[in-house]
């Protein structure tokens, strides 16, 4: 019978190759050093890139995370050739020896395993070829998901914190969005469209201690889906007295291209610095979907500036509703600002 013989060489090439990628990634000092180098270079070039604004790192949450996710990339494809590298020598290493020790199946008197001499295993068919492949897999990972995220990136310009003034109008969709909540002493700005494809505004104010709801409190199923249209401030100016236009379009069988476009022109709005940015909902309480077109522009008397003039705004460019900006059609039947029955049934008699 032949003496035993090494096991490392038994084990799968991509195990090892992992084994060895994984303490690298978190083993020497110096690995962290360079590490928290590209953590900091990533988080220089987002102050670079979006200002010291708290909120505008707020709101581009996603686009703040990507450079430290290439960081992150950087080392994984780093430290996958390296390990490559470094198993390939210790494979070498193993298999061309004369013999190595192992430990034994018996115990010395001080309680560990006595080291036997064993005869070093063949090195694997192919060894090279396997590990490099096993590299290629994890740098080819790395690379999809850098490749994803230059894909996602937005290619309008991201607001940032200087003296031109930066606006981001943008939309959403709240698929449960009635009824509306409105903070004590506060109002509410709701767009209605309704079934002979017009729309108008409503002001709802609260002038009480306690929330109020719009239309009623009463919860509805199915639900009702609610738009939200926020105007928010990223730059270091305020505007004032700010007009804003957009489109709506309504569906249209009879209307050229399908659609009826109607022009909505909101009211007078003072966007501040840091403050509060401007809300306002549409409520689509006809049978037809709709579509909201957000402007590109607005005009404005800008703080330190003499005259109102016009300026370019950067719409958001990261949500799904971003790229689709739809309105769904209303799942109840309306008479002015009441819906009528049914809803819920534990709210029929509400």
């Amino acid at each position: 019978m032949s003496g035993p013989s090494s096991t490392r060489t038994n084990v799968s090439v991509f195990v090892r190759l992992l084994d060895l990628f994984v303490r690298n990634m978190f083993g020497s000092m110096k690995h962290h050093a360079v590490h928290a180098i590209l953590g900091a270079a990533a988080i220089a070039y987002d102050f670079a890139r979006f200002g010291r604004a708290f909120s505008v790192w707020v709101d581009h949450a996603k686009e703040v995370m990507i450079p430290l996710l290439w960081a992150l990339i950087v080392a994984v494809i780093w430290h996958s050739i390296a390990s490559g590298i470094q198993l390939i020598e210790l494979i070498r290493a193993e298999t061309s020896a004369e013999s190595i020790e192992v430990d034994g199946p018996l115990y010395g008197a001080g309680g560990q395993r006595i080291k036997n001499p064993v005869k070093p295993s063949k090195p694997p068919a192919w060894f090279r070829a396997k590990v490099w492949a096993s590299v290629m897999v994890l740098v080819s990972l790395s690379l999809i998901v850098f490749v994803a995220t230059l894909i996602s990136l937005p290619t309008s310009p991201v607001p940032s914190s200087v003296a031109e003034p930066r606006i981001e109008p943008s939309y959403d969709l709240h698929v449960i969005g009635l009824p509306l909540v409105i903070a004590p002493f506060s109002a509410a700005y709701i767009l209605r469209i309704h079934d002979n494809r017009t729309v108008d505004a409503i002001t709802y104010p609260n002038p009480n201690s306690q929330v109020s709801y719009w239309p009623s409190k009463v919860k509805l199923f199915p639900p009702e889906s609610v738009g939200e249209m926020r105007l928010s401030n990223h730059g270091s100016v305020s505007v004032f007295n700010a007009t804003y236009e957009f489109i709506i379009s309504v569906s249209s069988q009879g209307a050229e291209g399908g659609a009826t476009n109607l022009s909505i022109r909101l009211p007078l709005i003072d966007l501040l610095v840091n403050g509060r940015p401007w809300v306002g909902y549409i409520v689509n309480q006809s049978t037809m979907a709709a579509m909201i077109h957000l402007s590109r522009d607005m005009a404005a008397q800008v703080q330190g500036e003499p005259t109102r003039r016009r300026f370019d705004l950067q719409p958001r460019d990261l949500t799904f509703f971003d790229k689709v900006p739809l309105m769904g059609i209303s799942s109840h039947k309306w008479s002015g600002d009441r819906i009528l029955p049914p809803f819920w049934p534990a709210n029929k008699g509400h």
